[in-house]
């Protein structure tokens, strides 16, 4: 048994929590009139009134002239001053984050209203292929803004389930703080009351958050399925002519006349930097030379700093201009791709297509290229910067270097913002020239089936995840701050409801053997009877349930007000459905703890009598003499008249009736009828057994044997009467006695059990 006790110790920790959530939930449905929702102007004007109070403990603690009590550290004093700074910002952020709240849900009714106006394109097709690379680009945009959001989504809530149970346990802790007179009871409990302001505002920010990327996720949702149905009516009737490579070779153009001025300024640039770099190299060269006849001049230090930063400079903006003339590059590269695209429309042959698609192959490993490229040296600019500002960070700002670091730095930053500005352009084209070439590109059977597999894959897989993270129902916690009650609603998906049942049947099937480990192991001891282990491992593992219930939803933070669903009509069904059950179920506790029935007990119940060798959750197994079990409901235990043979102990009185012919020498009767039933040896000797005679009848004289008998399963009944007989027979035989004339050759016995 003690590893069910450490079982339940250890597993019992984590559910407090949600016991406590019982209890409140309970007392939330007593309340006559439950409080009025918060409304939102209410929720700003005490949002300010925090604020201006945190504002106020501040200023109260940076002035010197207050004491703190003296069982107050310095420690608590600063987790005092961040938690009063953490409520002046957070609740900044919270209402901007409230206000964002209103503009996301509008934003859903906007993207609706978009929707269902969308009637079809103002112009008559066909419509032009760079139009729908714009809208698959744009739904691209799309897909990849949901994956952040619905990610973003994931790891809010996470922190917001830690936070309420942070908050929850503030509170209590504040509850139990003594209200005494003491100030340094009075400071903590104060300090408490802002920790636990901090804590409230934070949960408050995180929800309201939740609540602005669920309404981005819907408004998004809404977007790809309006860009979907306009990409399906373009591409069916789409074009791309000469028109549509002028308008392509118009914008290639005028980006490269924006890329040519951006080269032309950081050509002028460069002019100047080569001329600092000369003279300050010059300047630095006298001073090596003069510190070569004799003492070094003053400020060589500095002249030689000066000296690297303006060479770094001429490197970093030739860097700069090198890149410019790539991102010119990839504007002739993107024009190629698109002349390609053209002939590879215009193919009417699967050979005419061949060259085309192998140049638009031969260009996107050159971007692959290009990718590469840009990436190592993005590594190596975020490098170079780092080293600036290590060499940095330990100047002052009156140090005349910072200045010169602070140049190298932002041009650093420059060269790693243009670099990131062609990684982009990169990896853009690179996106398009895929979507061409998987869309020309001819397939082989095997690579048809193959992408086949891969797309039916990727749509189970994302249909997969939608279930999974279907919302069924919403959970309502209640964070109560200083009598304020707030509200935090958190999704309850069906993913986390597996998890919950997983969890659950684990660690259901982890306890059983742990039970039946310790069932055998007390029956093996002899401490206990097997069935009465049986029925009491069955009520353990029903009380580990419950609590394995409670702490599958703790430990996965699923609030216990999930289930106020229900409530209403479909509690009224289940109560009506269930209300068997539960009495039996109830009768079932009152019947094992009251012990009047116990496993191994003789009753007799509606004339049925037989053992009782389980007394299970709802109803008890009653085996009869002929070996027949039958199921007893636990209610009819409590409900009808119920005979226990063996309730306060298991001695039972047996009679056997003999009768004897008229004549007979009574007083020898007697005797041999009481020393026989003394001879046996499953008869008790106390009480012992008693021979009376009950009555002169009409030609026999009658005798009554009382004797006593234990229940057990050594002991039947039925076998020792009829040893009794059997001896009694031998005995007479001997004796001469006859028995009754009218029944000579068969005495008469009439056994009954009191």
């Amino acid at each position: 048994m003690a590893y069910s006790v450490a079982f339940v110790v250890v597993f019992c920790q984590p559910i407090l929590g949600q016991v406590k959530g019982i209890k409140q939930i309970l007392l939330e449905k007593q309340q006559v009139k439950p409080q009025a929702p918060e409304s939102s102007d209410d929720t700003k004007n005490r949002l300010t009134q925090w604020q201006k109070d945190a504002r106020q403990t501040l200023t109260k603690l940076e002035d010197s002239a207050t004491v703190h009590p003296k069982d107050v550290t310095l420690g608590d004093v600063e987790d005092y001053r961040r938690d009063a700074e953490q409520v002046v910002l957070t609740i900044s952020r919270y209402l901007k984050s409230l206000e964002n709240e209103v503009a996301a849900s509008q934003s859903i009714e906007a993207a609706r209203e978009k929707g269902a106006a969308w009637t079809g394109f103002k112009e008559p097709p066909p419509y032009s292929l760079l139009m729908v690379d714009e809208l698959r680009n744009e739904q691209d945009t799309v897909h990849k803004s949901l994956t952040s959001y619905e990610s973003s989504l994931e790891v809010l809530q996470r922190t917001l389930a830690q936070v309420i149970k942070e908050t929850k346990a503030i509170e209590e802790k504040a509850k139990q703080v003594s209200t005494d007179s003491d100030d340094g009871e009075a400071w903590r409990q104060e300090a408490a009351r802002v920790k636990s302001r901090a804590l409230a505002v934070r949960a408050g920010l995180l929800q309201s958050n939740c609540e602005i990327l669920k309404s981005k996720i819907a408004a998004a949702n809404l977007d790809a399925a309006l860009l979907s149905r306009q990409i399906k009516i373009a591409m069916a009737q789409s074009r791309f002519n000469k028109d549509d490579l002028a308008k392509v070779q118009s914008l290639v153009t005028e980006r490269q006349a924006a890329i040519q001025q951006d080269l032309e300024k950081i050509s002028s640039r460069l002019k100047a930097a080569a001329s600092t770099n000369n003279q300050t190299q010059a300047a630095l060269a006298g001073m090596n030379a003069a510190a070569s006849e004799g003492t070094p001049p003053a400020g060589i230090d500095l002249a030689k700093i000066k000296a690297e930063v303006a060479e770094n400079r001429l490197d970093i903006l030739q860097s700069i201009a090198e890149v410019y003339e790539n991102l010119n590059q990839l504007e002739n590269l993107s024009l190629n791709a698109y002349h390609d695209r053209q002939v590879l429309l215009n193919a009417a042959t699967a050979n005419e297509r061949e060259k085309p698609l192998a140049s638009l192959e031969a260009l996107r490993d050159r971007f692959y290229a290009w990718k590469d490229f840009s990436t190592s040296e993005i590594a190596a600019s975020l490098a170079d910067l780092g080293r600036i500002e290590a060499k940095s960070a330990p100047l002052g700002s009156d140090d005349p270097r910072a200045s010169l670091f602070a140049e190298q730095r932002a041009l650093q930053t420059e060269k790693t913002a243009i670099l990131r500005r062609v990684s982009h352009a990169v990896e853009t084209q690179l996106e398009i020239l895929d979507r061409w070439i998987t869309d020309y590109a001819p397939h082989q059977d095997n690579h048809i089936v193959y992408q086949t597999i891969l797309s039916v894959a990727d749509k189970t897989w994302g249909r997969l995840q939608s279930i999974w993270s279907f919302e069924v129902m919403k959970g309502e916690i209640s964070l109560e701050v200083e009598g304020q009650k707030t509200t935090i609603f958190t999704p309850v998906t069906l993913g986390i409801l597996l998890r919950a049942l997983f969890f659950f049947v684990i660690a259901y099937q982890i306890a059983s053997f742990i039970a039946k480990r310790v069932q055998k192991s007390v029956i093996s001891r002899g401490h206990i009877a097997e069935a009465q282990a049986r029925t009491l491992k069955n009520w353990a593992m029903v009380v580990v349930s419950i609590f394995l219930a409670i702490g599958t939803l703790s430990l996965l933070n699923i609030p216990l007000t999930i289930f106020a669903f229900l409530g209403g009509a479909l509690a009224i069904g289940l109560g009506f459905g269930m209300q068997t059950l539960i009495k039996n179920f109830i009768s079932g506790i009152i019947v094992l703890f009251e012990r009047k029935i116990r496993v191994g007990d003789i009753v007799d119940i509606g004339g049925i009598v037989g053992n009782i060798t389980e007394i299970n959750t709802r109803s008890s197994v009653l085996r009869g003499a002929d070996g027949k079990e039958s199921l007893v409901p636990n209610s009819l235990f409590l409900e009808n008249r119920v005979t226990n043979l063996t309730l306060t102990n298991r001695v039972v009185r047996n009679i056997l009736t003999v009768r004897v012919a008229i004549g007979s020498p009574t007083q020898k009767v007697s005797t041999i009828l009481k020393e026989t039933a003394e001879r046996h040896g499953l008869i008790l000797e106390e009480p012992s057994p008693i021979v009376t005679f009950e009555d002169f009848a009409d030609g026999a004289h009658v005798f009554a044997v009382y004797y006593w008998t234990e229940f057990n399963s050594k002991t039947n009944t039925d076998v020792v009467a009829s040893d009794l007989r059997f001896m009694i027979e031998k005995q007479f035989v001997e004796a001469e006695i006859d028995f009754a004339a009218t029944r000579q050759m068969q005495p008469n016995f009439k056994d009954s059990v009191q």
